[in-house]
């Protein structure tokens, strides 16, 4: 526990030192972190100057020293921008080291050691400076090699021990500092970055999904729709033959018509109550569904294309049909069997059969389709209910297909709490029993009113 306050003391007041992470970058704070550091480093070189008796130029310096260096920080703490700071301050630092060097013994004073702040600034602040530290101290050597005279020796022999270790140990010290506050410093900086990378990935993902759940309820809307526009089509045509030959108007006919623009308006129903659930706004209700009632319905919307495509229908038995599950009748009826019935259509030949067959396994209930079409090829079956591949194929009059048909099955059934099988035998593997079955399982009416 006191580890822990410690550690948010220590760190508040490191805020109230370099700024807020969270308002500077991190090379603003870095920035503020090296000025007042130097401003320690000043106000214990002056002291060390003072108590070691040493020449009043070295303490006048190291004062002046510290005025630049509080000024550069109160100036960098303050501002908005740390950009324009950063070549005033490491241009200061170098004449600040530069005159210590002149001024305390050169190379066997402790004012060399203060290069390695000014290269820990630069390499954070400004690489290009770099350079010019380099060019600085390539001068400073010359300088002491050809003009010794201008180098400011110590007045004592004795005064050289301490003053360097003084230097030595601050400049070993700082430079750890400057280090820790650094690495510190990049690691919250890169935490930071990764959780906004994780956000970002999030929300880019998120943005993905819902993507696809459009495409795919558009897609869904749009076979549905195609499906009852197809039935309206056919009758308003009949229809109008009719009017034109002066014939008596068959009143099927146009119960056929409104039956298939009913349909419609019911798939946009049922569309718009599957998005509210999904979004948490309602709680789907589950009736009992007799299994009857939605074959019915979708034959009626099929009836035309079996004849057209020359393909036999088998039903299940009265008794069979009789069977209630639990479901929402209009997304049963034209986001499940109409699929199933629609795709077993749109991929058998002429004279091919289709049987609708209802059986009871434990609690559950399988309604299954199946066709002795030209089935799905092998390596298509694995990734039937994956929206990332691609298994969309025409139908064999030409039918567009959108690989979403079977997702969308699969979609409803579960929100029905039910489960979906798929078995086929593609016709090119030259079997005689090609062909799909496709097993939708539902809850049982019964089984849980009981329960």
């Amino acid at each position: 526990m006191k580890k822990t306050e410690n550690r948010g003391w220590l760190a508040g007041v490191a805020t109230r030192l370099v700024g807020d992470h969270e308002v500077l970058v991190l090379e603003h704070r870095v920035l503020n972190a090296i000025t007042f550091l130097a401003c320690l480093v000043t106000i214990v070189s002056t002291g060390a100057n003072i108590v070691l008796g040493n020449p009043i130029v070295m303490t006048v310096l190291t004062l002046i020293t510290l005025v630049i260096t509080a000024v550069l920080y109160l100036f960098s703490r303050n501002a908005r921008r740390w950009q324009p700071l950063t070549a005033p301050a490491i241009i200061a630092f170098l004449l600040i080291v530069a005159v210590t060097w002149l001024t305390q013994a050169g190379t066997l004073g402790g004012g060399g050691y203060y290069f390695f702040l000014v290269v820990i600034a630069a390499i954070v602040l400004n690489r290009r400076a770099l350079v010019l530290i380099a060019a600085t101290v390539v001068g400073l050597l010359f300088v002491e090699m050809f003009w010794s005279s201008l180098i400011v020796p110590y007045p004592l022999p004795k005064q050289r021990f301490p003053d360097v270790a003084v230097s030595w140990a601050m400049c070993l010290t700082i430079s750890a500092v400057m280090v820790y506050v650094i690495y510190g410093e990049y690691h919250r900086e890169r935490k930071h970055v990764a959780v906004l990378l994780k956000q970002v990935t999030a929300e880019k993902e998120h943005a993905l999904d819902t993507t696809r759940e459009k495409q795919q309820l558009l897609s869904m809307v749009s076979n549905d729709i195609a499906n009852a526009l197809a039935v309206a089509d056919y009758s308003a045509a009949l229809i109008k033959r009719k009017n034109r030959n002066g014939e008596p108007l068959d009143t099927a006919l146009l119960d056929q018509l409104q039956f298939a623009t009913g349909n419609i308006s019911e798939i946009i129903h049922s569309v718009r109550l599957m998005e509210a659930v999904k979004q948490g706004r309602v709680a789907l209700s589950l009736d009992p569904v007799r299994l009857k009632d939605v074959i019915g319905k979708s034959l009626r919307l099929f009836s035309e294309q079996l004849a057209s495509h020359h393909i036999a229908l088998s039903l299940p038995s009265d008794a069979q049909q009789a069977i209630e599950v639990l479901a929402e009748p209009r997304m049963l009826t034209n986001h499940v069997l109409n699929h199933l019935l629609s795709n077993a259509i749109k991929f058998s030949r002429a004279g091919a059969a289709v049987t609708i067959d209802i059986y009871e396994r434990d609690n559950m209930v399988g309604i299954s389709v199946k066709d002795t079409g030209i089935g799905i090829p092998e390596e298509m079956l694995p990734h039937l209910f994956n929206p990332l591949v691609k298994t969309s194929r025409p139908g064999l009059n030409g039918e567009p297909g959108t690989g979403f048909g079977l997702m969308t099955v699969k979609n409803f059934v579960e929100l029905f709490g039910g489960d979906i099988e798929v078995h086929s035998i593609a016709e090119s593997s030259d079997s005689e029993e090609h062909g799909t079955v496709i097993t939708v399982y539902l809850k049982k009416s019964e089984s849980v009113g009981e329960g």
